[in-house]
């Protein structure tokens, strides 16, 4: 679930003290889509997702590596048809219950159900899936698959909830939390501080919806918001023209940054 984007950061004057601690991000949010992971195909409504959900694996920024996440380690078969992942000890959703191999199977059974995504199963290569214990999980494929650590990424959603829960209130294991989806569709998020690896920074991040891309950009020139997500073509021209940013590459999330 990369992106291919570009962001601009906006001018920040000093923040009054209320705002002091909140980094604001802006996109066109799709309240009817809300933020089930299942439901989003291509929409401003993954950005928060990002930040509320871990996988398996996560990738190096700067050589596409496959990291440690809520797995510690893994063990590629020697015919290349099956992978072994060891989760974490520690590892916690965000409403304090621990993450383990049920839940990572039941994330990805439910990927491999071709009735979600349109009738498209990207995971159709996995035969089957062996919780061996509460913190050891065995894919098993249908087939010879080299360097198969690559494919395991998906965000780890909890098996004991439902996908209606989900919809409105998405639970995961990443550095914020949800706190709430306005009507208009922004969305509030607050440092995890159950997350098990470094605490994100700031406390809060307050992703704010507009109806279209042209409204975004104006809010965005008029300091409404730091970041300016999915910038289009024309507008890096525009930028690369002027004196009054820098454009710096983001490889974490294949985009380029304009800072003021």
């Amino acid at each position: 679930l990369g992106l291919t984007c570009w962001i601009i950061l906006s001018p920040l004057d000093p923040p009054p003290p209320s705002s002091s601690n909140m980094l604001r991000i802006g996109g066109v949010f799709n309240k009817e889509i809300g933020l089930n992971q299942f439901n989003i195909v291509d929409s401003d409504n993954i950005l928060p997702l990002q930040f509320i959900y871990s996988g398996l694996v996560k990738f190096n920024s700067s050589n596409d590596s496959v990291l440690p996440d809520l797995a510690k380690k893994w063990i590629v078969s020697d015919d290349f048809q099956s992978i072994q992942f060891i989760l974490r000890d520690k590892i916690y959703f965000q409403d304090g219950k621990p993450i383990t191999g049920e839940d990572v199977k039941y994330t990805y059974q439910k990927h491999m159900n071709p009735s979600h995504f349109k009738g498209i199963s990207y995971y159709s290569f996995i035969k089957s899936i062996d919780v061996i214990d509460r913190n050891t999980i065995v894919f098993n494929f249908n087939k010879t698959f080299p360097s198969p650590e690559y494919y395991f990424s998906l965000w780890i959603i909890p098996s004991y909830l439902k996908d209606t829960e989900l919809q409105s209130h998405p639970l995961g294991s990443g550095p914020y939390v949800f706190l709430h989806m306005k009507e208009a569709g922004s969305v509030l998020l607050r440092k995890n501080k159950i997350y098990y690896a470094e605490k994100g920074n700031p406390e809060y991040l307050f992703f704010r919806s507009y109806p279209n891309k042209k409204a975004l950009w104006s809010g965005f020139l008029k300091r409404e918001v730091d970041f300016y997500m999915k910038l289009d073509y024309e507008q890096l021209s525009m930028v690369e023209k002027t004196d009054w940013c820098n454009i710096v590459e983001i490889q974490e999330l294949t985009c380029f940054i304009l800072i003021w």
